[in-house]
């Protein structure tokens, strides 16, 4: 639910739309992670669609590290830099899913040097 709510913020736009999303984001971040705490005490109560391998474990790792550094530098004002963190990412991952995620977010950042 929150995550379609993301969506209506950016499209409304209910400003300052950036703060709202982000804001959504941290809640989800934190409701995950309570999540992740419960699945490693009780492994059982893990639903099948969240149950992934070691290797994609350390893709979704990767992928989360590399957009927390590159939307932290946007946030800052780094453009460039966001836009090379991603790069750098892109130039080693070999997930095709993890990839295509941040190619979509690259062109996103991309799209806002151009305006």
């Amino acid at each position: 639910m929150l995550d379609s709510e993301a969506a209506t913020i950016r499209d409304i736009p209910l400003e300052p739309s950036r703060e709202n999303i982000r804001h959504i984001g941290e809640a989800l971040s934190a409701i995950y992670e309570i999540l992740r705490a419960i699945y490693a005490i009780r492994p059982e109560l893990t639903p099948t669609q969240l149950q992934v391998t070691g290797l994609e474990a350390e893709a979704n790792r990767r992928l989360t590290r590399s957009l927390g550094q590159a939307l932290g530098k946007l946030d800052q004002g780094f453009l460039s830099q966001a836009i090379a963190e991603l790069e750098a990412y892109l130039l080693h991952e070999q997930s095709q899913l993890h990839r295509s995620i941040a190619e979509r977010e690259l062109v996103s950042i991309k799209k806002r040097r151009a305006t």
